[in-house]
């Protein structure tokens, strides 16, 4: 029966008829080829007889829907084929399948060769499969393949958001919706191929997601999510913007209170901030970093809460963290907290020459020269240290005699 339609005429028959195939309700019409959508009266016989009008299409009907008093009918016309070999192994694993088209070539380009410039989204048992195409030297199509996540259930695409949700993936992994913004710019990709040093647009969105969750005292949740960008070169960079908006958020609250001077709030998000931070080790340099864009008047705040500046000192030297500790050198230095021989930066010198830092030698012969115009600190440190011993070496000879100089 795969070349006939079953059509059940309910009005000649009472409410509680049961369909049957071989009842008399029924008529079997013969679908001849080629494709034809045919018309007939709701009051005459069902039959080829009393056909009112007949249609043939070019093509396969998917989907037929009566709207009003239009027919309206969707057919395929063959535009191209995507082979996905090596990717889907099994039809029956393909639980979604959409693609995205630039603007652009929905608004002038030929539809024959969408194909070519179309991303395409795949959920591939469980795998949410990203196909960009790329041309070749010859011109022929090539894909490159992303996989996003295993064990999605559902996704959908979201390609006219508002602000960082424009061009934003969707998915559901049977616990939780993940997102990934940005996921879809495919029009920026498309720009960046004709110039592959061009860089692509970006906005840092990691602050707001994790300002969130951890305002609702998920720390577990935020340590998981912020690890899956925690190789990305801004990282740190974005949780120091996190840190920094709390402090200065919390601050302004606080002078706007009646608060005592220092006292932390039950509701505040700070310690909270911090405690998640600890699980990064660029924990130290975020929290410096932070430090040397606040105002002086928000350190004590900053670290009562994540610990004294001077330990935090001497937790970056043992772990020869040079550079972080050269930031903290300065921080003591504002709270006047550097004893009057400068031990502390005597003692970073020394591990920089260790090290062959050069770069850190110089800055420190700077800063030495800075904050004692007598030159005594500059003395005292280069008569505690071995870095005469390297005056012969010219990266650090310049810089030496930059330092001492009238």
């Amino acid at each position: 029966m795969d070349d006939r339609a079953l059509v059940y005429r309910g009005a000649d028959q009472p409410d509680m008829s049961v369909i049957n195939p071989e009842s008399d309700v029924w008529q079997h019409i013969k679908a001849y080829s080629p494709i034809s959508v045919r018309l007939y009266s709701r009051d005459m016989e069902l039959s080829n007889q009393n056909v009112l009008h007949r249609e043939v299409l070019p093509s396969q009907v998917v989907i037929l829907s009566l709207v009003d008093n239009s027919l309206l009918t969707i057919k395929l016309h063959l535009c191209g084929s995507i082979t996905f070999n090596g990717i889907i192994s099994a039809p029956s694993a393909v639980r979604m399948l959409s693609w995205m088209i630039p603007t652009a070539q929905k608004q002038l380009g030929d539809p024959v060769d969408d194909l070519a410039v179309a991303t395409v989204l795949m959920v591939v048992g469980g795998q949410l499969i990203l196909l960009r195409p790329r041309k070749s030297a010859n011109q022929e199509v090539k894909y490159d393949m992303q996989i996003f996540a295993d064990r999605i259930e559902f996704c959908w695409i979201h390609l006219r958001g508002i602000g960082t949700l424009e061009n934003s993936l969707w998915g559901y992994d049977g616990q939780g919706i993940r997102v990934w913004l940005n996921a879809l710019a495919i029009e920026s990709l498309l720009q960046r191929e004709k110039d592959d040093d061009e860089p692509e647009n970006s906005h840092l969105f990691l602050h707001h997601i994790l300002r969130f969750l951890l305002g609702n005292r998920q720390v577990k949740e935020a340590v998981t999510f912020a690890s899956h960008y925690k190789e990305l070169i801004y990282f740190s960079h974005a949780l120091e913007i996190l840190l920094h908006t709390v402090v200065e958020s919390e601050a302004t609250l606080e002078s706007e209170s009646d608060s005592e001077d220092g006292e932390i709030a039950p509701d505040a998000v700070l310690p909270t901030v911090v405690e998640f931070l600890d699980h990064f080790d660029s924990a130290l340099d975020v929290v410096v970093g932070c430090a040397r864009k606040t105002e002086l008047t928000r350190w004590k705040r900053l670290f009562s809460i994540v610990g004294n500046p001077k330990s935090l000192f001497e937790t970056c030297l043992a772990s020869q963290r040079l550079k972080t500790a050269g930031s903290y050198l300065l921080v003591l230095h504002n709270l006047e907290q550097l004893d009057e021989n400068n031990d502390d930066a005597v003692r970073l010198l020394q591990s920089a020459v260790d090290g062959k830092d050069w770069q850190l030698c110089r800055e420190l012969l700077r800063f030495l020269h800075s904050v004692d115009d007598t030159g005594a600190a500059l003395r005292h440190a280069l008569s505690k240290t071995n870095v005469v011993n390297f005056i012969d070496d010219d990266s650090l000879e310049v810089g030496l005699h930059a330092s001492i100089s009238p």
